[in-house]
């Protein structure tokens, strides 16, 4: 019993937070209220207008009016008449300092002029209502004052008809409310229905909403586009994520298999201890490739979370290349390289770690390469015409075609001219994610066997 009654209370819940019932119920109460307030002024203004006639009767002291000349303006007055009302001496006094007319009742109390008008008003039932008004002249140098009194039977009996008529067109306006709600509760949950059948479909292998159709409306069309491209790089990244994965296992099964054929046949039969040491320092190499692989990947990782800009700094990019350029003379004095720069005063806004692990990388790569005795250049200049800030790194390597090129910047892709060459294809993503948030572009000139330029270029300086 207990689970019945909740289960009644979450349906009452579900039912009010609809969005198609509650379009149907703001759409009745507007229709309904517009109604009601259109149907009231309009009583207000035909009850004013009506009245209005019979206050300008009374001026003139038409033929329906009770006209009463007073010579005392203390005295009782009691006027003769059928149903005229009985006006005490206050009531009298009253009258004669108003400016305007007035509603007696057959007693001489008064009553509110402006609820009369309303059609709620509790008078519409009475038939015991005059409207009153007082008139001073002067008569042989004395002053004569009279009171005029028109009764409100007509106007009451006319108002009550009024009031009826209103009433059955609220009545009749609430059902068609009802109905033309309902109509545009079932349209409003169309554009939800077309896209909960839509939603239905989408998985890892239908990242999408599927085409705007002719019928939908320009706000179903925003929604499907603006969901469409949140699902196309919902796409892209579980793409990248699933490549990654896949690329990383890739390079981490690679060393983890020779480190494990190497200790099997090192377990295969008693050995030297001088065999056993050189087995364990070739596994400790490609522990170190596991390590640096692994380095590189959290950078990575924390990279593509990095979204702090609070510790920029102004860095100028040719002190940054000098720093970079005393770690890599070891290996360019090893394959007897030059290094030749031009370096010209190129400021920029960013963290400058970030920025000289963009650089090293770079230069590292360029250094890797080029061949034995080859040439390697680094310029930084300041472009006056389009206000940037450039660093561009060349080498006399193998050069790449215009598809390497596209391809340079995955994670862990290497050319087939660079399989033997030691490393991991995670340099140049390295670079492309530091650039990405300082906000530079990278460009590149290479062609095969003729080098590669990798040119950085920076947004005007903050």
């Amino acid at each position: 019993m207990n689970r019945t009654s909740s289960d009644n209370g979450r349906r009452e819940t579900n039912l009010l937070r609809s969005f198609g019932f509650r379009v149907s119920l703001y759409t009745f109460l507007a229709l309904l209220a517009t109604s009601f307030l259109f149907g009231t002024g309009g009583f207000i203004l035909e009850s004013r207008a009506d009245l209005a006639k019979i206050d300008s009767c009374l001026t003139r002291e038409g033929p329906d009016c009770t006209v009463i000349i007073l010579s005392d303006r203390h005295s009782v007055l009691v006027p003769k008449g059928e149903n005229a009302p009985e006006l005490k001496e206050a009531a009298v006094r009253d009258i004669l300092d108003s400016d305007t007319p007035l509603t007696v009742d057959s007693n001489g109390r008064f009553a509110s002029t402006s609820l009369l008008l309303t059609p709620f008003s509790p008078f519409l039932h009475r038939d015991d209502l005059w409207r009153v008004m007082s008139i001073s002249t002067t008569r042989n140098g004395e002053p004569d004052y009279r009171i005029v009194l028109a009764p409100l039977s007509e106007f009451i009996a006319s108002r009550r008809s009024l009031a009826k008529i209103m009433w059955l067109m609220l009545l009749a306006t609430t059902g068609l409310s009802i109905v033309f709600a309902g109509i545009i509760g079932i349209e409003a949950r169309k554009p939800f229905a077309r896209l909960k059948k839509a939603f239905s479909g989408v998985s890892i292998s239908n990242m999408g909403l599927g085409n705007v159709q002719p019928g939908d409306s320009r706000e179903t069309r925003e929604l499907i586009n603006t969901m469409n491209g949140i699902l196309a790089n919902l796409e892209r990244s579980i793409n990248q994520l699933q490549q990654f994965t896949s690329d990383a296992s890739h390079e981490l099964r690679t060393p983890l298999a020779i480190m494990k054929g190497q200790a099997d046949i090192a377990l295969l039969k008693e050995r030297t201890p001088a065999y056993y040491e050189q087995k364990i320092k070739k596994m400790m190499t490609q522990i170190e490739i596991i390590q640096t692989l692994v380095g590189s990947l959290l950078e990575l990782a924390r990279l593509d979370i990095f979204d702090d800009r609070s510790s920029w700094e102004s860095v100028d990019l040719p002190s940054l290349v000098r720093d970079a350029a005393k770690s890599a003379e070891p290996h360019i004095r090893e394959k007897k390289q030059t290094l030749q720069k031009d370096l010209a005063a190129t400021p920029v806004s960013g963290r400058e770690a970030l920025l000289l692990r963009m650089i090293s990388n770079l230069l590292d790569n360029a250094v890797k390469y080029s061949p034995e005795g080859g040439t390697i250049g680094v310029r930084t200049w300041y472009d006056t015409s389009k206000k940037r800030s450039v660093i561009e790194i060349s080498d006399n390597g193998p050069g790449m075609n215009s598809e390497q090129i596209l391809q340079c910047f995955d994670r862990f892709w290497r050319a087939e001219s660079a399989r033997t060459s030691p490393g991991l294809g995670l340099g140049l993503p390295l670079v492309q994610r530091i650039a990405d948030l300082h906000g530079a572009t990278i460009e590149i000139d290479s062609f095969p066997g003729r080098g590669s330029a990798f040119r950085v270029v920076f947004p005007p300086a903050e």
